[in-house]
């Protein structure tokens, strides 16, 4: 039998662009405050879990390192 693998799809936190409802594309919005603490919650979560990851990827924009 094959092992199973599962992927992981998060988005970054909410962005000012969001909060107006403007197209991000390629600016790079800084998070909000409420899109911080979004992000450290799924950090949190993903910790109390103990998920063990073979890689991560993410795009170079600020909002999502």
């Amino acid at each position: 039998m094959s092992k199973k693998s599962i992927l992981y799809i998060t988005r970054h936190g909410r962005t000012m662009f969001n909060v107006i409802g403007r197209v991000q594309g390629c600016s790079d919005t800084p998070l909000t405050k409420k899109g911080e603490e979004g992000i450290r919650e799924l950090a949190v979560g993903l910790v109390a879990d103990n998920l063990q990851f073979k890689a991560a990827f993410s795009s170079d924009s600020e909002r999502t390192l």
